[in-house]
């Protein structure tokens, strides 16, 4: 395996390991629902896709 092979499978491994570090509040964006920021460590993970069910009651 050549030296740039191994570079760019040392840093998929870094971006899979940034992924699964907890993050910070600074990573996250309140709903301003103080149950559901609660629960969700601080609001929504910012750079993340969310997906939203409604009750029709």
């Amino acid at each position: 395996m050549t030296t740039d092979a191994v570079a760019r499978l040392r840093e998929q491994v870094r971006r899979l390991e940034r992924r699964s570090l907890p993050h910070s509040h600074a990573d996250t964006l309140p709903t301003g629902h103080s149950a559901v920021d609660d629960h969700l460590g601080g609001g929504l993970k910012t750079g993340s896709l969310h997906d939203f069910l409604i009750s029709d009651c």
